[in-house]
């Protein structure tokens, strides 16, 4: 499961967002509920830069949500990474 960091709270997503925001968190409350193996993935900001294969995985967010920025080919190489230990 893919959701961006800063949809993380539906009521800090902007107003059209909201919908979105509030579908992905219901959408992980009950994947989390659920007896499903399961991954979810909350990328950053999204950069449109070479990618660095460097991947951060944290359990607990510190900080500033914007220090968390992330290629969007390390998003698709984790992802994919993902699929292949699936």
């Amino acid at each position: 499961m893919w959701n961006n960091l800063k949809y993380l709270n539906p009521d800090e997503a902007i107003e059209k967002m909201r919908p979105y925001a509030v579908a992905k968190h219901v959408l992980d409350f009950y994947l989390k509920q659920s007896s499903l193996d399961y991954t979810i993935i909350h990328p950053g900001p999204l950069l449109n830069d070479k990618p660095t294969g460097k991947i951060d995985v944290s359990v607990e967010l510190k900080g500033d949500l914007n220090e968390y920025l992330i290629t969007r080919q390390d998003v698709e190489s984790l992802l994919i990474l993902q699929k292949v230990i699936l």
